[in-house]
């Protein structure tokens, strides 16, 4: 099966942690990958 890659964007304090938490319980398989530029 192919690899899907998801981006969890948006500003400061809408919940994207709670998202990616709730998002790696529910699906061990899935790996976090953390990118930033300044």
């Amino acid at each position: 099966m192919a690899a899907r890659v998801f981006v969890i964007t948006g500003p400061s304090g809408v919940g994207k942690g709670t998202l990616i938490r709730g998002l790696l319980e529910r699906l061990p398989q899935l790996e976090l990958s953390v990118s930033a530029t300044t």
